[in-house]
């Protein structure tokens, strides 16, 4: 991932060199490497949560080193689903 943000980044700031103008001479007068840099940082966080969002809550959960009970992690799970027939009707399953 980090790889595939350095090589666009290293196009845009090509591109910016070429286009020429005040505000991209400006953004790219730091230098490549510092650009690079500066733009995988800004943006290897929106790629991460981006594949996040693929992820199930138990998969969350154990992502993030988050350990809670499979009950309530099923309990949970089901409750954030979309189909509403599948949420539960009520906490008292959870008692």
């Amino acid at each position: 991932m980090k790889g595939q943000l350095q090589s666009r980044a290293e196009r845009i700031f090509k591109i910016m060199k070429e286009r020429g103008s005040e505000k991209d001479a400006e953004k790219t007068s730091i230098g490549l490497e510092a650009f690079a840099d500066n733009y995988v940082e800004t943006n290897i966080n929106f790629k991460l949560k981006d594949a996040g969002y693929s992820l199930t809550f138990a998969e969350l959960c154990q992502a993030n080193s988050v350990d809670i009970p499979q009950k309530y992690v099923d309990f949970i799970s089901r409750s954030l689903n979309i189909d509403i027939n599948v949420r539960p009707d009520s906490f008292e399953e959870l008692v």
